[in-house]
């Protein structure tokens, strides 16, 4: 017999692409060459820069096995506003005066330095001086 091999697409592996990668949780795209080497390209709702709502990490010694959930725009997630999330939803911080789910309670009195406001005297509709 001849020796053969196929080109596989990303998501197969094997001689004739009959094996599947091993699956990631939220990964949507998967790269792998055998059981052992798989990883994943890209996460899903991955919009690029800084606009993820997974990020990339490794486990185990190999790269971009685990895409781990990011403070983002989706349900399942928390956006964290206004505060910081340098992570995962467990570390969001919320800014000064602000708590609770997403930061969106405000936990302290506002404290208003200065007030801009203009008086228009009106007679039938018409601003008059």
């Amino acid at each position: 017999p001849l020796p053969y091999s196929c080109s596989c697409p990303d998501e197969f592996w094997g001689t004739c692409c009959g094996n599947p990668c091993t699956a990631i949780a939220n990964c949507e795209r998967l790269i792998c060459t055998s059981a052992n080497n798989h990883q994943c390209n890209r996460c899903n709702y991955d919009r690029g820069a800084h606009v993820k709502a997974y990020q990339l990490v490794s486990s185990g010694g190999y790269p971009n096995r685990v895409c781990e959930q990011r403070c983002s725009w989706r349900l399942d997630s928390q956006f964290c506003y206004p505060g910081a999330c340098p992570g995962t939803p467990a570390s969001c911080t919320c800014a000064h005066g602000f708590g609770g789910n997403n930061c969106l309670t405000i936990s302290s009195r506002p404290t208003i330095m200065h007030c801009l406001a203009k008086l228009m005297r009106m007679t039938n509709g018409v601003e008059r001086d």
